[in-house]
Formats: C-alpha cells, sequence, structure tokens
C-alpha cells in the first residue's frame, strides 16, 4: 500500500526505513531538504487492522 502525502516526483533520494524483527515493514520517503514525507509505503500491514489486509 502506498500513500502519497506530497505531489508525485517531490520526493528526493532519502529514505527512512521502519523495521520489526530485523524486517522492513514501512518505507517513508522524504524531500530533498530531508523535512517532509512525501510518501508512505507499507509493506506488511498485518498490524493496520482488519480492515486493511487484504483477501486472495
Amino acid at each position: 500500500m502506498n500513500l502519497l502525502t506530497a505531489p508525485p516526483g517531490s520526493a528526493g533520494s532519502s529514505m527512512i526505513q521502519l523495521e520489526r524483527d530485523g524486517v522492513d515493514i514501512i518505507w517513508l520517503s522524504l524531500d530533498p531538504c530531508r523535512t517532509t514525507i512525501t510518501d508512505i509505503e507499507v509493506l506488511d500491514g498485518r498490524d493496520l487492522g482488519p480492515g486493511a489486509q487484504r483477501s486472495g
């Protein structure tokens, strides 16, 4: 799941990786000044609640 929090193309090359038990679960992309989160990528949505999980 990806959530844009700024206009497309505004991300820089900086990223913060949030992990649990050594596995990345969320990536936060930052603007070139590294002051604003430009998008959030959820890699593992198990703990986001039952409505966030996809079946299939």
